[in-house]
Protein backbone atom coordinates (compact mmCIF):
# COMPACT_ATOMS: atom_id res chain seq x y z
CA UNK A 1 0.00 0.00 0.00
CA UNK A 2 1.73 3.16 -1.27
CA UNK A 3 -0.66 6.03 0.47
CA UNK A 4 -3.16 6.47 3.08
CA UNK A 5 -6.48 8.79 4.07
CA UNK A 6 -6.57 10.79 7.07
CA UNK A 7 -10.25 11.35 7.88
CA UNK A 8 -9.67 14.74 9.00
CA UNK A 9 -13.37 14.87 10.11
CA UNK A 10 -12.69 12.76 13.31
CA UNK A 11 -10.85 15.80 14.52
CA UNK A 12 -11.32 16.33 18.21
CA UNK A 13 -10.89 20.38 18.12
CA UNK A 14 -11.87 22.23 15.09
CA UNK A 15 -7.86 22.71 13.88
CA UNK A 16 -8.65 21.72 10.09
CA UNK A 17 -10.98 23.41 7.63
CA UNK A 18 -12.98 20.53 6.28
CA UNK A 19 -15.71 22.30 4.74
CA UNK A 20 -13.47 21.93 1.32
CA UNK A 21 -11.76 18.83 2.46
CA UNK A 22 -12.26 16.01 4.79
CA UNK A 23 -9.28 13.55 3.70
CA UNK A 24 -5.50 14.00 3.45
CA UNK A 25 -4.08 11.62 1.57
CA UNK A 26 -0.27 10.60 2.73
CA UNK A 27 2.46 9.07 -0.03
CA UNK A 28 5.31 6.66 1.24
CA UNK A 29 7.03 9.61 2.37
CA UNK A 30 5.76 12.88 3.64
CA UNK A 31 7.60 16.22 5.10
CA UNK A 32 4.43 18.22 6.79
CA UNK A 33 5.63 21.97 8.57
CA UNK A 34 3.97 24.06 10.56
CA UNK A 35 4.36 26.75 13.43
CA UNK A 36 3.21 25.65 17.10
CA UNK A 37 -0.83 25.05 16.58
CA UNK A 38 -0.81 24.42 12.89
CA UNK A 39 -2.10 21.18 13.73
CA UNK A 40 1.10 18.77 13.83
CA UNK A 41 0.17 16.81 16.71
CA UNK A 42 -3.76 16.61 16.34
CA UNK A 43 -2.58 15.10 12.70
CA UNK A 44 -0.58 12.46 14.53
CA UNK A 45 -2.69 11.23 16.62
CA UNK A 46 -5.75 10.79 13.81
CA UNK A 47 -2.65 8.88 12.20
CA UNK A 48 -2.51 6.98 15.03
CA UNK A 49 -6.03 6.63 15.95
CA UNK A 50 -7.47 5.43 12.86
CA UNK A 51 -4.72 3.23 11.31
CA UNK A 52 -3.43 1.23 14.61
CA UNK A 53 -5.02 -1.25 13.86
CA UNK A 54 -4.20 -1.71 10.34
CA UNK A 55 -0.50 -1.05 10.15
CA UNK A 56 2.34 -0.37 12.79
CA UNK A 57 2.12 3.29 13.85
CA UNK A 58 5.56 4.98 15.63
CA UNK A 59 4.93 8.54 16.56
CA UNK A 60 7.58 11.02 17.60
CA UNK A 61 5.90 13.59 18.96
CA UNK A 62 8.92 15.58 20.21
CA UNK A 63 11.70 14.58 23.35
CA UNK A 64 8.85 15.30 26.04
CA UNK A 65 7.39 11.45 25.44
CA UNK A 66 10.67 9.66 25.39
CA UNK A 67 12.95 12.50 27.52
CA UNK A 68 13.02 11.64 31.05
CA UNK A 69 15.83 12.97 33.12
CA UNK A 70 17.54 16.06 31.56
CA UNK A 71 20.31 16.24 33.63
CA UNK A 72 21.58 13.23 32.13
CA UNK A 73 21.01 15.41 28.71
CA UNK A 74 20.34 11.74 27.59
CA UNK A 75 17.04 9.91 26.26
CA UNK A 76 15.74 6.11 27.47
CA UNK A 77 14.17 3.51 24.83
CA UNK A 78 11.50 1.73 24.77
CA UNK A 79 7.82 1.84 25.93
CA UNK A 80 8.67 -0.13 29.06
CA UNK A 81 12.04 1.26 29.94
CA UNK A 82 10.49 4.46 29.67
CA UNK A 83 7.45 3.91 32.25
CA UNK A 84 9.80 2.49 34.72
CA UNK A 85 12.02 5.34 34.39
CA UNK A 86 9.07 7.36 35.51
CA UNK A 87 8.83 5.25 38.25
CA UNK A 88 11.95 5.17 39.05
CA UNK A 89 12.13 8.81 39.24
CA UNK A 90 8.95 9.58 41.73
CA UNK A 91 10.92 7.24 44.02
CA UNK A 92 14.24 8.57 43.82
CA UNK A 93 12.27 11.86 44.60
CA UNK A 94 10.71 10.41 47.45
CA UNK A 95 14.04 8.77 48.37
CA UNK A 96 15.30 12.38 48.28
CA UNK A 97 12.67 13.75 50.66
CA UNK A 98 13.01 10.44 52.81
CA UNK A 99 16.91 11.19 53.31
CA UNK A 100 16.44 15.09 53.70
CA UNK A 101 13.86 13.99 56.59
CA UNK A 102 16.14 11.69 57.73
CA UNK A 103 19.22 14.96 57.79
CA UNK A 104 17.14 16.41 59.51
CA UNK A 105 16.15 14.01 62.62
CA UNK A 106 20.17 13.03 62.50
CA UNK A 107 20.89 17.11 63.01
CA UNK A 108 18.28 17.18 65.59
CA UNK A 109 19.74 13.77 67.41
CA UNK A 110 23.05 15.27 67.31
CA UNK A 111 21.88 18.82 69.02
CA UNK A 112 20.46 16.48 71.86
CA UNK A 113 23.67 14.11 72.01
CA UNK A 114 25.84 17.14 71.49
CA UNK A 115 29.77 16.67 70.80
CA UNK A 116 32.60 18.79 70.94
CA UNK A 117 33.61 17.36 67.09
CA UNK A 118 29.81 19.22 66.43
CA UNK A 119 30.98 22.52 66.89
CA UNK A 120 32.96 22.50 63.96
CA UNK A 121 30.08 21.31 61.92
CA UNK A 122 28.51 24.51 63.72
CA UNK A 123 25.83 22.25 65.21
CA UNK A 124 24.46 24.04 68.45
CA UNK A 125 22.95 22.67 71.42
CA UNK A 126 19.55 21.86 71.66
CA UNK A 127 17.25 24.06 74.55
CA UNK A 128 16.17 20.69 76.48
CA UNK A 129 19.80 19.67 76.39
CA UNK A 130 20.79 23.41 77.92
CA UNK A 131 18.33 22.58 80.17
CA UNK A 132 19.57 19.09 81.24
CA UNK A 133 23.02 20.65 81.85
CA UNK A 134 21.86 23.11 83.39
CA UNK A 135 19.90 21.16 85.82
CA UNK A 136 23.04 18.34 86.29
CA UNK A 137 25.43 21.05 87.29
CA UNK A 138 23.13 22.44 89.84
CA UNK A 139 23.03 19.16 91.38
CA UNK A 140 26.18 18.37 91.54
CA UNK A 141 27.11 21.75 92.72
CA UNK A 142 25.01 20.98 95.79
CA UNK A 143 26.26 17.52 95.68
CA UNK A 144 30.17 18.94 95.70
CA UNK A 145 28.36 21.18 98.78
CA UNK A 146 27.15 18.73 100.90
CA UNK A 147 30.23 16.23 99.98
CA UNK A 148 32.36 19.12 101.38
CA UNK A 149 30.37 19.52 104.73
CA UNK A 150 30.65 15.49 105.10
CA UNK A 151 35.04 15.92 104.95
CA UNK A 152 34.81 18.81 106.89
CA UNK A 153 32.39 17.74 109.81
CA UNK A 154 35.05 14.20 109.51
CA UNK A 155 37.64 15.74 110.08
CA UNK A 156 36.56 18.03 112.90
CA UNK A 157 35.01 14.92 115.01
CA UNK A 158 38.41 13.01 113.76
CA UNK A 159 40.64 15.99 115.45
CA UNK A 160 38.82 15.78 118.37
CA UNK A 161 41.09 14.19 120.99
CA UNK A 162 39.58 14.94 124.38
CA UNK A 163 38.54 12.33 124.51
CA UNK A 164 39.01 10.87 121.27
CA UNK A 165 35.74 9.51 120.14
CA UNK A 166 36.54 8.29 116.29
CA UNK A 167 38.60 5.78 114.66
CA UNK A 168 42.15 6.27 113.35
CA UNK A 169 41.00 6.84 110.28
CA UNK A 170 37.95 8.65 110.24
CA UNK A 171 36.98 9.90 107.23
CA UNK A 172 33.00 11.39 104.90
CA UNK A 173 31.65 7.77 104.35
CA UNK A 174 32.35 7.04 108.25
CA UNK A 175 30.64 10.75 108.90
CA UNK A 176 27.68 9.84 106.66
CA UNK A 177 27.10 6.25 107.77
CA UNK A 178 26.93 7.62 111.34
CA UNK A 179 23.81 9.88 110.05
CA UNK A 180 20.99 7.68 110.57
CA UNK A 181 22.27 7.01 114.02
CA UNK A 182 22.55 10.06 115.74
CA UNK A 183 21.52 11.18 119.03
CA UNK A 184 21.70 13.95 121.48
CA UNK A 185 22.82 13.24 124.86
CA UNK A 186 21.73 15.07 127.83
CA UNK A 187 24.62 16.60 129.65
CA UNK A 188 24.38 13.97 132.90
CA UNK A 189 25.06 11.18 129.84
CA UNK A 190 27.41 12.83 127.96
CA UNK A 191 29.58 13.34 131.05
CA UNK A 192 29.05 9.63 131.96
CA UNK A 193 30.32 8.71 128.70
CA UNK A 194 33.70 10.88 128.86
CA UNK A 195 34.57 9.63 132.09
CA UNK A 196 34.46 6.19 130.66
CA UNK A 197 36.74 7.57 128.25
CA UNK A 198 39.25 8.59 131.04
CA UNK A 199 38.85 5.23 132.98
CA UNK A 200 42.17 3.29 133.40
CA UNK A 201 41.64 -0.84 134.03
CA UNK A 202 41.05 -1.65 137.80
CA UNK A 203 42.15 -4.84 139.37
CA UNK A 204 39.48 -7.22 140.60
CA UNK A 205 37.61 -6.35 143.64
CA UNK A 206 37.15 -9.32 145.67
CA UNK A 207 33.40 -10.25 147.61
CA UNK A 208 32.48 -8.53 150.73
CA UNK A 209 31.86 -10.24 153.51
CA UNK A 210 30.48 -8.68 157.08
CA UNK A 211 31.38 -10.12 160.52
CA UNK A 212 28.65 -12.56 162.20
CA UNK A 213 26.97 -11.30 165.35
CA UNK A 214 25.02 -13.29 167.58
CA UNK A 215 22.68 -10.15 168.57
CA UNK A 216 20.24 -12.24 169.56
CA UNK A 217 21.72 -14.91 171.68
CA UNK A 218 23.86 -12.04 173.31
CA UNK A 219 20.14 -10.13 174.25
CA UNK A 220 19.07 -13.33 175.52
CA UNK A 221 21.94 -13.90 177.74
CA UNK A 222 21.80 -10.30 179.12
CA UNK A 223 18.43 -10.32 179.56
CA UNK A 224 18.81 -13.28 181.50
CA UNK A 225 21.73 -12.17 183.98
CA UNK A 226 19.35 -9.40 184.55
CA UNK A 227 17.16 -10.81 186.11
CA UNK A 228 19.59 -12.64 188.51
CA UNK A 229 19.68 -11.31 191.88
CA UNK A 230 22.20 -12.99 194.84
CA UNK A 231 20.26 -13.95 198.04
CA UNK A 232 21.70 -11.92 201.23
CA UNK A 233 22.84 -14.53 203.50
CA UNK A 234 24.35 -11.45 205.91
CA UNK A 235 22.06 -8.86 206.41
CA UNK A 236 23.50 -5.44 206.19
CA UNK A 237 20.63 -2.42 207.53
CA UNK A 238 22.52 0.15 206.02
CA UNK A 239 22.78 -1.30 202.80
CA UNK A 240 19.32 -3.78 202.26
CA UNK A 241 18.18 -2.57 198.95
CA UNK A 242 20.35 -0.02 198.39
CA UNK A 243 21.99 -1.36 195.32
CA UNK A 244 24.25 2.46 195.29
CA UNK A 245 25.43 1.78 198.34
CA UNK A 246 26.34 -1.69 197.87
CA UNK A 247 27.90 -1.19 195.17
CA UNK A 248 30.02 1.83 197.08
CA UNK A 249 30.60 -0.46 199.96
CA UNK A 250 31.91 -3.13 197.33
CA UNK A 251 34.29 -0.49 196.26
CA UNK A 252 35.24 0.94 199.46
CA UNK A 253 36.40 -3.13 200.28
CA UNK A 254 38.38 -3.29 197.30
CA UNK A 255 40.30 0.10 198.23
CA UNK A 256 40.39 -0.36 202.08
CA UNK A 257 42.17 -3.69 201.83
CA UNK A 258 45.61 -2.93 203.29
CA UNK A 259 44.87 0.27 205.49
CA UNK A 260 42.59 0.65 208.67
CA UNK A 261 41.21 4.67 208.02
CA UNK A 262 38.55 5.52 205.39
CA UNK A 263 40.09 7.61 202.71
CA UNK A 264 36.66 9.65 202.11
CA UNK A 265 35.86 10.37 205.83
CA UNK A 266 39.15 9.14 208.10
CA UNK A 267 37.54 7.07 210.41
CA UNK A 268 38.77 3.77 211.67
CA UNK A 269 37.61 0.72 209.68
CA UNK A 270 37.49 -1.76 212.55
CA UNK A 271 38.16 -6.04 211.66
CA UNK A 272 34.83 -6.68 212.85
CA UNK A 273 33.63 -4.80 209.91
CA UNK A 274 35.67 -5.51 207.50
CA UNK A 275 35.44 -9.15 207.77
CA UNK A 276 31.62 -8.46 207.62
CA UNK A 277 31.66 -7.00 204.66
CA UNK A 278 33.61 -9.56 202.53
CA UNK A 279 31.06 -12.47 203.88
CA UNK A 280 28.64 -10.23 202.44
CA UNK A 281 29.96 -9.96 199.02
CA UNK A 282 32.37 -13.24 198.88
CA UNK A 283 29.47 -15.73 198.64
CA UNK A 284 29.42 -18.45 195.71
CA UNK A 285 26.44 -16.33 193.90
CA UNK A 286 28.06 -13.14 193.67
CA UNK A 287 30.99 -14.72 192.08
CA UNK A 288 29.33 -16.45 190.31
CA UNK A 289 27.08 -13.71 189.26
CA UNK A 290 29.85 -11.43 188.43
CA UNK A 291 31.49 -14.12 186.23
CA UNK A 292 28.51 -13.78 183.94
CA UNK A 293 28.54 -10.11 183.93
CA UNK A 294 32.21 -9.88 183.15
CA UNK A 295 31.89 -12.82 180.27
CA UNK A 296 29.49 -10.63 178.48
CA UNK A 297 31.10 -7.54 178.93
CA UNK A 298 34.12 -9.09 177.63
CA UNK A 299 31.68 -10.60 174.65
CA UNK A 300 30.15 -6.71 174.20
CA UNK A 301 33.87 -5.65 174.10
CA UNK A 302 34.82 -8.48 171.16
CA UNK A 303 31.83 -7.30 169.62
CA UNK A 304 32.93 -3.75 169.42
CA UNK A 305 36.01 -5.03 167.82
CA UNK A 306 34.77 -6.84 165.02
CA UNK A 307 32.06 -3.86 164.66
CA UNK A 308 34.92 -1.65 163.93
CA UNK A 309 36.34 -3.61 162.27
CA UNK A 310 34.23 -2.88 159.13
CA UNK A 311 35.55 -0.51 156.88
CA UNK A 312 33.69 1.39 154.61
CA UNK A 313 34.14 0.09 150.76
CA UNK A 314 37.16 1.46 149.15
CA UNK A 315 36.08 4.08 146.59
CA UNK A 316 39.58 3.85 144.77
CA UNK A 317 38.99 0.31 143.70
CA UNK A 318 35.11 1.18 141.91
CA UNK A 319 34.82 3.19 138.14
CA UNK A 320 33.34 6.41 138.19
CA UNK A 321 30.17 5.01 137.17
CA UNK A 322 29.58 2.64 140.09
CA UNK A 323 30.70 5.41 142.80
CA UNK A 324 27.09 6.63 143.57
CA UNK A 325 26.38 3.04 144.78
CA UNK A 326 29.55 2.48 146.80
CA UNK A 327 28.56 5.74 148.46
CA UNK A 328 25.08 5.16 149.31
CA UNK A 329 26.49 1.35 150.71
CA UNK A 330 29.36 2.98 152.79
CA UNK A 331 26.36 5.29 153.96
CA UNK A 332 24.10 2.52 154.84
CA UNK A 333 27.66 0.89 156.39
CA UNK A 334 27.87 3.74 158.86
CA UNK A 335 24.85 4.29 159.74
CA UNK A 336 23.89 -0.05 160.60
CA UNK A 337 27.52 0.17 162.01
CA UNK A 338 25.79 3.12 164.68
CA UNK A 339 23.17 0.99 164.96
CA UNK A 340 24.87 -2.16 166.54
CA UNK A 341 27.21 0.42 168.91
CA UNK A 342 24.20 2.01 170.00
CA UNK A 343 22.95 -1.60 170.93
CA UNK A 344 25.86 -2.56 172.25
CA UNK A 345 26.36 0.38 174.57
CA UNK A 346 22.36 -0.57 175.88
CA UNK A 347 23.49 -3.45 176.55
CA UNK A 348 27.04 -2.32 178.46
CA UNK A 349 25.28 0.12 180.56
CA UNK A 350 21.86 -2.21 181.59
CA UNK A 351 25.48 -4.94 182.78
CA UNK A 352 27.07 -2.19 184.34
CA UNK A 353 23.71 -1.50 185.99
CA UNK A 354 23.69 -5.06 187.24
CA UNK A 355 27.35 -5.35 188.17
CA UNK A 356 25.45 -2.46 190.79
CA UNK A 357 22.73 -4.49 191.80
CA UNK A 358 23.65 -8.39 192.49
CA UNK A 359 20.90 -8.29 195.01
CA UNK A 360 18.27 -6.95 193.06
CA UNK A 361 16.69 -7.35 189.33
CA UNK A 362 17.38 -4.42 186.57
CA UNK A 363 14.60 -3.32 184.30
CA UNK A 364 14.98 -5.33 180.55
CA UNK A 365 15.22 -2.46 178.16
CA UNK A 366 15.80 -4.14 174.99
CA UNK A 367 14.04 -6.49 173.38
CA UNK A 368 14.55 -6.28 169.34
CA UNK A 369 17.87 -6.39 167.94
CA UNK A 370 18.78 -4.66 164.40
CA UNK A 371 18.62 -6.09 161.17
CA UNK A 372 21.50 -7.72 160.25
CA UNK A 373 24.48 -6.18 158.11
CA UNK A 374 23.78 -9.27 155.74
CA UNK A 375 20.92 -7.36 153.76
CA UNK A 376 23.84 -4.82 152.72
CA UNK A 377 25.99 -8.23 151.69
CA UNK A 378 24.08 -9.38 148.24
CA UNK A 379 23.59 -4.98 146.97
CA UNK A 380 27.66 -4.25 147.81
CA UNK A 381 28.66 -7.83 146.35
CA UNK A 382 26.67 -6.81 143.04
CA UNK A 383 28.08 -3.76 142.39
CA UNK A 384 31.33 -5.85 143.19
CA UNK A 385 30.72 -7.87 140.22
CA UNK A 386 29.23 -5.25 138.39
CA UNK A 387 33.14 -3.48 138.68
CA UNK A 388 34.63 -6.77 137.70
CA UNK A 389 32.62 -7.28 134.76
CA UNK A 390 33.32 -3.34 133.81
CA UNK A 391 36.67 -4.42 134.18
CA UNK A 392 36.62 -7.45 131.80
CA UNK A 393 34.29 -5.48 129.06
CA UNK A 394 36.21 -2.19 129.71
CA UNK A 395 37.69 -2.17 125.97
CA UNK A 396 33.55 -3.15 124.80
CA UNK A 397 32.28 -0.06 127.31
CA UNK A 398 35.01 2.53 125.66
CA UNK A 399 33.99 1.70 122.41
CA UNK A 400 30.34 1.98 122.79
CA UNK A 401 30.89 5.55 125.04
CA UNK A 402 33.32 6.23 122.15
CA UNK A 403 29.99 5.74 120.05
CA UNK A 404 27.66 7.20 121.75
CA UNK A 405 29.84 10.78 121.88
CA UNK A 406 30.56 10.53 118.44
CA UNK A 407 26.88 10.02 117.77
CA UNK A 408 26.40 13.07 119.86
CA UNK A 409 28.72 15.03 118.06
CA UNK A 410 27.15 14.28 114.85
CA UNK A 411 23.37 15.02 115.71
CA UNK A 412 24.99 18.48 117.16
CA UNK A 413 26.94 19.57 113.62
CA UNK A 414 24.11 18.60 111.72
CA UNK A 415 22.20 21.02 113.44
CA UNK A 416 24.96 23.75 112.27
CA UNK A 417 23.47 26.64 109.75
CA UNK A 418 25.24 29.78 109.43
CA UNK A 419 27.65 29.06 112.20
CA UNK A 420 29.21 26.02 109.03
CA UNK A 421 28.89 28.66 106.26
CA UNK A 422 26.55 31.48 105.28
CA UNK A 423 23.55 30.22 103.19
CA UNK A 424 23.88 27.26 104.59
CA UNK A 425 20.40 26.07 105.63
CA UNK A 426 21.60 22.67 107.76
CA UNK A 427 22.45 19.06 106.56
CA UNK A 428 18.73 18.43 106.54
CA UNK A 429 17.54 21.14 104.72
CA UNK A 430 20.74 21.13 101.94
CA UNK A 431 19.69 17.39 101.22
CA UNK A 432 16.23 18.29 100.96
CA UNK A 433 17.22 20.83 98.36
CA UNK A 434 19.77 18.24 96.84
CA UNK A 435 16.27 15.93 96.31
CA UNK A 436 14.62 18.81 94.72
CA UNK A 437 17.53 19.21 92.00
CA UNK A 438 17.81 15.66 91.75
CA UNK A 439 14.18 15.77 90.28
CA UNK A 440 14.66 18.64 88.01
CA UNK A 441 17.89 16.90 86.82
CA UNK A 442 15.43 13.59 86.10
CA UNK A 443 12.96 15.24 84.61
CA UNK A 444 15.10 17.10 82.16
CA UNK A 445 17.13 13.59 81.32
CA UNK A 446 13.46 12.09 81.08
CA UNK A 447 12.66 14.95 78.38
CA UNK A 448 16.29 14.54 76.27
CA UNK A 449 15.40 10.95 76.57
CA UNK A 450 11.98 11.12 75.06
CA UNK A 451 12.75 13.70 72.75
CA UNK A 452 15.35 11.26 70.98
CA UNK A 453 13.02 8.12 71.41
CA UNK A 454 10.32 10.45 69.78
CA UNK A 455 13.41 10.94 67.03
CA UNK A 456 14.87 7.49 66.90
CA UNK A 457 11.82 5.59 67.26
CA UNK A 458 11.27 2.28 68.37
CA UNK A 459 10.32 -1.34 67.80
CA UNK A 460 6.88 0.03 66.70
CA UNK A 461 8.15 2.03 64.12
CA UNK A 462 6.11 5.47 64.54
CA UNK A 463 5.90 7.24 61.01
CA UNK A 464 8.78 9.98 60.76
CA UNK A 465 11.19 8.38 63.07
CA UNK A 466 14.92 7.55 61.66
CA UNK A 467 13.94 3.62 62.38
CA UNK A 468 10.75 4.78 60.02
CA UNK A 469 12.63 6.48 57.43
CA UNK A 470 15.20 4.25 57.32
CA UNK A 471 12.69 1.37 57.00
CA UNK A 472 11.29 3.66 53.96
CA UNK A 473 14.11 4.42 52.67
CA UNK A 474 15.95 1.03 52.03
CA UNK A 475 12.21 -0.39 51.02
CA UNK A 476 12.15 2.10 48.23
CA UNK A 477 15.32 1.38 47.48
CA UNK A 478 14.62 -2.55 47.53
CA UNK A 479 11.65 -1.37 44.80
CA UNK A 480 13.90 0.47 42.40
CA UNK A 481 16.34 -2.61 42.46
CA UNK A 482 13.65 -4.22 41.51
CA UNK A 483 11.92 -2.18 38.72
CA UNK A 484 15.64 -1.72 37.27
CA UNK A 485 15.30 -5.24 37.69
CA UNK A 486 12.55 -5.31 34.71
CA UNK A 487 14.00 -3.32 32.15
CA UNK A 488 14.49 -4.39 28.89
CA UNK A 489 17.85 -4.47 26.59
CA UNK A 490 16.80 -1.44 23.51
CA UNK A 491 20.44 -1.90 21.80
CA UNK A 492 18.77 -3.41 18.80
CA UNK A 493 16.50 -0.70 18.97
CA UNK A 494 19.31 1.88 18.85
CA UNK A 495 21.32 -0.35 16.03
CA UNK A 496 18.80 0.22 13.55
CA UNK A 497 17.81 4.09 14.65
CA UNK A 498 21.65 4.75 13.92
CA UNK A 499 21.33 3.10 11.06
CA UNK A 500 18.22 4.91 9.34
CA UNK A 501 19.93 7.90 10.62
CA UNK A 502 22.75 7.51 8.75
CA UNK A 503 20.09 6.21 5.66
CA UNK A 504 18.45 10.07 5.72
CA UNK A 505 22.46 11.15 5.48
CA UNK A 506 22.57 12.19 9.48
CA UNK A 507 26.06 10.66 9.58
CA UNK A 508 27.69 12.91 12.32
CA UNK A 509 24.38 11.65 14.04
CA UNK A 510 24.42 8.85 16.51
CA UNK A 511 23.13 7.12 20.19
CA UNK A 512 25.54 5.80 22.06
CA UNK A 513 24.14 3.76 24.99
CA UNK A 514 25.17 4.40 28.56
CA UNK A 515 24.98 2.15 31.29
CA UNK A 516 24.97 3.12 35.36
CA UNK A 517 24.43 1.16 38.31
CA UNK A 518 20.79 1.62 39.86
CA UNK A 519 19.76 3.66 36.84
CA UNK A 520 17.97 2.55 33.73
CA UNK A 521 19.89 2.08 30.76
CA UNK A 522 20.24 5.08 28.65
CA UNK A 523 21.99 7.01 25.49
CA UNK A 524 23.71 10.27 24.67
CA UNK A 525 23.68 11.43 21.20
CA UNK A 526 26.87 12.53 20.06
CA UNK A 527 27.58 14.88 17.16
CA UNK A 528 30.61 13.56 15.90
CA UNK A 529 33.10 13.84 18.83
CA UNK A 530 31.01 15.51 20.84
CA UNK A 531 27.65 14.87 22.99
CA UNK A 532 24.24 16.93 21.68
CA UNK A 533 21.85 18.55 23.89
CA UNK A 534 18.94 16.57 24.02
CA UNK A 535 16.51 19.58 24.04
CA UNK A 536 18.42 21.07 20.40
CA UNK A 537 17.58 18.42 18.38
CA UNK A 538 14.58 19.19 16.13
CA UNK A 539 11.75 16.94 15.99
Amino acid sequence: MSEIAVNLSEQEYEVFDISQKTELVFKNKNFIFGKNGAGKSTLCKLVETQFTKTHNVFIFSGFENILIDNKLDAVVLGKENTQIQKTLLALEKQIDELYSKKQDKELLLKQLQWGASYQEEGIEKHELLLEKERTCLDYQKKEREIDKYCKDQARILKSQDKPQITKPIYNKQDFIQDIPNKCILNEEKKQEFEKILAEKAKEVVQKFSFPKFDLEGLLKETNSVLQKRVKETIIIEELKDEPDKQAFAKRGLEIHKDTDSCAFCGNEITKARTEKLQSYFSVNEVRELEEEIQTLNDKMSQNLINLNSINNIEEVLFYEKFLERVKNSNLEIKEKKAEYNLFFQKLQNKLDEKARNLFGCVDIVLNEVPEPFSIYEEEINSIVEDNNNFTQNLSIEQDAAKTNLRLHYVAEYLEQKSEYKENWIGYEGERNLLHVLEGLKEAAETMVDSKILEITGDSVQTKDTLLFLESEITKKINEKKELLKETKDTSKSVDNINMKLKGTGKNNLELCLVKEEDKVEHYLIKDGEKVRDINKIST
